[in-house]
């Protein structure tokens, strides 16, 4: 007799992970057959590290939720489902689903790949397990520029100001001030001003003019 298995699946919100940026994930495990399948445990293994084939640098702020009769266990990047004391692993057609929440992800691109198994107690035997795949596909997120401000503001004249700009992770800043560039942090040209930082501008015989 053929050994019976669940189908597991992956859905990813947001379906391409966008790098330095919250992730969820929802596992869902469905029993295509007529019949009761006993499961001893689910694993799901995400890749750690800093790599473009890694998913997260770690995983230790995560959100791990399992249906009810079911434990939960992490170790890093993987991630364990169990029966709990008194229930017996039978799953029937309306299936399972695990989530893994608030996962961030690494800032580099590339495919990273998911492991899922479910592992069964057949009828006669020993246990076995089923694996499969999917990759998810990193990629960088949409440039975006919020929360620009100066402070203090209004500026007197002869004064100085500090301006302050929150960028998405990669966006190249330079500010114009009355027609003058700066792109670089004070006193170090080879280094571009930061996607989340501030500039203190020197005291100024006119109101300034500034965009980001």
């Amino acid at each position: 007799m053929t050994t019976q298995f669940l189908d597991i699946g992956l859905t990813a919100l947001p379906a391409s992970p966008e790098c330095g940026e919250p992730l969820d994930l929802m596992f869902t495990a469905t029993n295509a057959t007529y019949d009761l399948i006993e499961v001893t445990e689910f694993t799901f293994v995400l890749q750690k590290g800093g790599l473009p084939i890694d998913l997260a640098d770690g995983y230790t702020n995560v959100e791990f939720i399992v249906p009810k009769g079911w434990l939960p266990h992490q170790s890093g990047g993987t991630f364990t489902v169990t029966p709990a004391p008194g229930n017996n692993g039978q799953v029937g057609p309306k299936g399972l689903e695990f989530q893994v929440l608030n996962i961030i992800v690494n800032d580099k691109t590339g495919l990273t790949k998911v492991t899922m198994q479910n592992t069964v107690r057949p009828a006669t035997g020993p246990t076995k397990t089923r694996t499969q795949y999917q990759k998810l596909n990193k990629i960088e997120p949409p440039l975006s520029l919020t929360d620009v401000y100066a402070d203090p503001f209004p500026v007197d004249y002869d004064d100085t100001t500090k301006i302050y700009w929150h960028g998405s992770s990669g966006a190249v800043i330079s500010l114009d001030v009355t027609g003058t560039l700066i792109n670089h942090v004070r006193n170090d040209p080879s280094t571009p001003l930061p996607s989340v930082g501030s500039y203190t501008l020197d005291p100024l015989p006119e109101q300034p003019i500034v965009t980001v």
